[in-house]
């Protein structure tokens, strides 16, 4: 049976079992709706969004929902799309105008269970759905600014046992753990919780160098932060060549860790006890936006201080110190290496990972990212210049070899014959004739106004201004035709003097990938392609 009807149920908050529930009972409702309407339930398509979301925050996941309105708007045999409520279907009233316009278009009617308007058309309805849109995006920015509110007063409120401030979210990093702080019950006589961020007690044992070294996740933090790179100076990549060797479990999303990883933990506050709440929102789904400083929520000692603020003061300034200067990385330079500008792609031999530019060198992507032990090779930096020049000449003697250069020479000869254009730059002396034209009819008319006495002062200045700029474009257009009009100049290519050519222009094939700087390749060597992998030349349409 044809699917005539997309049902949508959707929440937006709630436990497993309360989610459940809630899509159960809109499921159940939205039934007896489509039964009203004639519709079976073999005809219904259900859409059932399992996933608690808002229908208001831009930053939402609104695909699934998008992705389904476009499939009933091009599936000829739908006709209704039915939901609970306009709380249900659409909470943002820019995007319901924006869904219901669409479907409307397309010959769907929108539904409701609760609320339902029949004919949208109409003075009532049209009233009736602008205040229901009104209202449900009303309630959910009362909704949002009353959270948020309480989340501030969480973020200021501390747990009378230990000090520290409750959290209202986020992830810990690595040396914290979340600790849940019984607060009491609500009117249900359910415990209440709230979480604050303690050390990380949990113990990792690792095997350095045939030894087993035991810390708690607070105690390698120390070790990580104090030792390796306050006390002995390691760079970025040396610890997190360490923390990926022992495996060290320090980054939240992947098993290795990477040195971007570690550059932005030693910029986090949390290691000298400093909790910042509202620093940031959001523009759209996932642009985070720096708030004004009198937004946000400062609180001091809010957790357990791994390092003093003048050790995290020393982090920022060894950061800096280290740092890449600009004009030193790929990111701000213009990009000319050769294994860049080659459109082959080059791989890690080890890994087989894509081989990328960093600073003046070359680097295994992998490698770059988790180090050894992300790629396996005990190290992968190579100098960008001397491997360039190394490739450049093994490029230069696959393609100018005797035989290459003969075959070239021959297909050039067929093609265009033995005689070169040392004036090649020359236009069509027709479009120069036509613009000369163009401008003696200019330069006349001003002529013409000038002499009518028509004109004084300013207006007169700025016309004679004009004349004599057009009198100089007719002379330098006069000057291009008597040159155009001389009899060209050519030279004979002999054998010896295309060999030279290619000599010439080969380290600019090597290095161009720009259409300007390829005319001589498109010239001369037109039908000669480079495999970096086989190390071959490939010969193509030749004579």
């Amino acid at each position: 049976m044809k699917k005539i009807a997309i049902a949508q149920c959707r929440v937006s908050k709630g436990d497993k079992a309360e989610i459940e529930n809630s899509l159960r009972s809109q499921q159940s409702e939205i039934l007896v709706l489509a039964e009203r309407l004639g519709i079976k339930e073999e005809q219904i398509d259900w859409f059932i969004e399992e996933e608690a979301r808002s229908s208001y925050q831009e930053r939402a996941n609104w695909k699934p929902f998008e992705d389904k309105i476009n499939e009933a708007c091009n599936n000829p045999d739908i006709c209704y799309f039915l939901a609970y409520s306009q709380e249900r279907f659409c909470r943002n009233r820019r995007r319901s105008n924006q869904y219901k316009d669409k479907l409307r278009s397309n010959g769907i009617e929108i539904r409701f269970v609760s609320g339902d308007v029949e004919d949208p058309n109409s003075d009532g309805g049209y009233w009736q759905e602008g205040i229901q849109e009104l209202v449900a995006e009303g309630y959910s920015r009362k909704v949002s600014s009353d959270t948020l509110r309480g989340c501030k007063q969480t973020a200021r409120t501390r747990d009378p046992e230990t000090g520290y401030v409750y959290k209202n979210g986020g992830t810990a990093p690595f040396w914290l753990m979340p600790v849940k702080k019984n607060i009491g019950t609500d009117h249900y006589g359910r415990v209440m919780t709230k979480t604050i961020w303690d050390k990380n007690t949990n113990i990792y044992t690792a095997t350095y160098k045939g030894q087993n070294i035991s810390k708690t996740m607070w105690g390698w933090g120390k070790y990580i932060f104090l030792e390796l790179r306050l006390k002995q100076g390691k760079s970025l990549n040396e610890i997190v060549n360490f923390i990926n060797e022992v495996g060290l479990p320090v980054s939240r999303n992947s098993e290795l860790a990477r040195a971007n990883t570690l550059a932005l933990q030693i910029k986090n506050e949390c290691l000298f006890g400093l909790s910042i709440y509202n620093r940031h929102g959001f523009k759209g789904r996932t642009k985070s936006v720096l708030k004004s400083e009198k937004e946000w929520i400062v609180e001091e000692n809010a957790m357990p201080a791994l390092i003093t603020k003048e050790q995290f003061d020393l982090l920022q300034e060894m950061s800096k110190k280290k740092a890449r200067k600009t004009g030193n990385t790929s990111a701000n330079t213009t990009n000319d290496k050769l294994l860049v500008n080659i459109p082959d792609k080059f791989y890690c031999a080890n890994c087989g990972s894509k081989i990328i530019s960093s600073g003046k060198h070359y680097v295994c992507s992998k490698y770059n990212s988790y180090g050894k032990k992300g790629c396996g090779a005990s190290s992968f930096y190579v100098n960008s210049e001397w491997l360039d020049s190394k490739l450049e000449k093994e490029i230069i003697k696959l393609i100018l070899n005797e035989k290459t250069i003969q075959a070239l020479y021959d297909q050039y000869i067929n093609k265009y014959g033995k005689k070169v254009d040392m004036e090649d730059n020359k236009v069509d002396i027709s479009d120069l004739q036509k613009a000369l034209k163009k401008k003696k009819q200019e330069e006349a008319n001003l002529l013409n106004i000038i002499a009518s006495g028509n004109v004084i002062g300013a207006a007169l200045n700025a016309i004679t201004t004009k004349l004599n700029t057009v009198s100089e474009e007719v002379k330098t257009l006069e000057a291009q035709i008597d040159k155009n009009n001389k009899p060209s100049r050519y030279k004979i290519l002999t054998y010896d003097y295309f060999k030279q050519l290619c000599h010439e222009g080969s380290k600019l094939l090597t290095h161009s990938s720009l259409a300007e700087k390829r005319a001589f390749i498109e010239k001369c060597i037109e039908s000669v392609t480079l495999d970096p992998v086989r190390k071959s030349v490939v010969k193509e349409h030749m004579v």
